[in-house]
C-alpha cells in the first residue's frame, strides 16, 4: 500500500467536511426483503451524483421492476424500485433506471440485480483501489457489496459516472486515468470477474451548461486513456 501523500490528507479533509454537510435519504418504511433467485445478472452500479440520480422519481418508477432487486443499505435485496440509490437525500432518477429497463426488455428469461454503491459529490481518490482512510473508502465500500451480490448471480457488467468533483483541480485530472484503470483492475480481480465490460458515462462541457473553469476536456481524455 503507498504511502499518503500531503495532497491525500487534503483530499480526505474534503471529504470528512461533505459528509457532514449532507445527509442520505431517509428509510423507505415499506421496504422489505425478499427472496431471490441464486442466478441473477448483477450490475454494479459507482460514481458520483451523475450516477445515483438527481431527477425526478415518476410515480410509475415507485413500483417495482418487474424481475428485478435491488441491494439496500443494509446489503439485504428488496424489490427494485426507484431511487435505486440512497446516497442523498435528493437521490432520484438516474442513467440506470432506464438501462436495466432496457435490459429486462430486451432479455425476457433473465432477472437483474441491482448493486448500487455510487456517493454523491465523491472524488476520484475515494474510488482509489491502493488508498487508506478516506482514500478509497468509496471504492472499499463498493468491492464489500459487490461481494454480498456476487452471492446471488454474475456481475454482467460495471457502470461507472463520475468526474465533476475531480475537474475542478489540476492534480486531480493527472491522477484520474491512473486511479481508474487501478479501479477496474481490481474490481475485476477481486471479483473474479474476469473481463466484465466497464461502461463509462461521459462528462458534458460548458456548451451543455456546466460549470466554467473545470478541465471537462481532461476528466474525458483521462478516461478515454483509462479504457483504451
Amino acid at each position: 500500500m503507498r504511502p499518503r501523500s500531503c495532497t491525500d490528507c487534503d483530499i480526505a479533509r474534503e471529504i470528512q467536511d461533505w459528509e457532514v454537510q449532507t445527509g442520505q435519504l431517509p428509510r423507505d418504511p415499506n421496504e422489505k426483503a425478499v427472496e431471490t433467485p441464486d442466478d441473477m445478472t448483477l450490475f454494479l452500479l459507482i460514481g458520483q451524483s451523475n450516477m445515483s440520480g438527481r431527477a425526478k422519481v415518476p410515480d410509475e418508477d415507485r413500483q417495482p421492476l418487474p424481475r428485478a432487486y435491488k441491494l439496500n443499505r443494509d446489503d439485504v435485496w428488496v424489490p427494485a424500485t426507484a431511487p435505486f440509490h440512497f446516497d442523498r437525500k435528493s437521490a432520484g432518477m438516474g442513467p440506470a433506471n432506464e438501462f436495466v429497463k432496457r435490459y429486462l426488455a430486451d432479455h425476457p428469461n433473465e432477472t437483474v440485480g441491482i448493486v448500487p454503491c455510487a456517493v454523491g459529490g465523491s472524488q476520484s481518490a475515494t474510488w482509489d483501489a491502493h488508498g487508506e482512510g478516506k482514500i478509497g473508502a468509496n471504492f472499499r465500500r463498493a468491492l464489500a457489496r459487490a461481494k454480498v451480490a456476487k452471492r446471488k448471480g454474475r456481475f454482467a457488467a460495471i457502470l461507472w459516472h463520475q468526474g465533476e468533483s475531480d475537474a475542478k483541480k489540476p492534480e486531480s485530472v493527472a491522477a484520474y486515468a491512473d486511479r481508474l484503470v487501478r479501479m477496474v483492475q481490481s474490481l475485476r480481480k477481486d471479483l473474479n470477474a474476469g473481463n466484465v465490460p466497464f461502461l463509462v458515462g461521459e462528462l458534458a462541457g460548458p456548451k451543455a451548461g456546466r460549470r466554467a473553469g473545470y478541465d471537462w476536456d481532461g476528466i474525458s481524455e483521462a478516461t478515454h486513456a483509462a479504457v483504451a
